[in-house]
């Protein structure tokens, strides 16, 4: 039984201290703006993400228009799927910034556009595994 004990310690310490995996971060925030709402969205690399995506829909019914706020940014808007992407611009070969940057902003009109519910489908970050996405919104007073 002592082996056991001493062997499932280890584990313990080793998961304990492997190094954790980073990656990239998304930001969403959407505020109520006139008959509307706009969302501003801006990505903030980990030091070794090169490549980002972020596919988000919104609800049927609204009108969105997009806005790059970054050159070589893609920032696009698929009515037929009600579907927004967001793409920085490529890294190519070198980790896009460590700092959270604005890369696109939608404006929402319509029903219920004042706080539209956006929902993530898709999101990349090459090399690492996974993105981190935050989403939130603001009311305006």
């Amino acid at each position: 039984m002592k082996i056991n004990t001493v062997r499932l310690l280890s584990l313990a310490v080793t998961v304990a201290f492997a190094p954790l995996a980073t990656a990239g971060k998304f930001e969403v925030w959407t505020q109520a703006s006139g008959s509307g709402s706009v969302a501003l969205v801006s990505y903030q690399g980990d030091g070794t993400s090169q490549e980002a995506q972020l596919d988000m829909t919104y609800p049927a019914g609204m009108k969105v228009s997009a806005q790059t706020k970054v050159a070589g940014s893609v920032c696009a808007v698929f009515p037929s799927e009600n579907k927004i992407r967001i793409v920085p611009p490529s890294g190519a070969g070198t980790a896009l910034s460590s700092n959270a940057i604005d890369y696109c902003s939608f404006s929402f009109k319509g029903a219920g556009a004042d706080a539209p519910e956006l929902k993530k489908v898709f999101s990349e970050c090459v090399p690492a595994d996974a993105c981190q996405i935050s989403i939130s919104s603001t009311e305006s007073k």
